[in-house]
């Protein structure tokens, strides 16, 4: 999960510094003031998403079968 919201992160910064390059979106001034970060916006809601449902589905799964510890003087 670490992992991909890193690369959500990376992409939508990449994304939006071409954009803010570029000049932004065509239109009004305030729809590109709005947009040029959108990106960014998006992909930290995206990682924020993946982090969510992963530790939702953590947090719901069963605990692992308890492993039998042999004392190492009975081997």
């Amino acid at each position: 999960v670490g992992r991909r919201s890193q690369t959500l992160a990376r992409a939508g910064a990449a994304l939006s510094g071409l954009m803010v390059a570029r000049g932004g979106t065509p239109g009004g001034r305030v729809w590109q003031h709005l947009t040029r970060h959108a990106p960014v916006n998006v992909a930290a809601a995206g990682a924020l998403l993946a982090g969510w449902t992963e530790a939702v589905r953590v947090a719901r799964a069963a605990p692992p079968e308890p492993r039998l510890h042999v004392p190492w003087h009975a081997l």
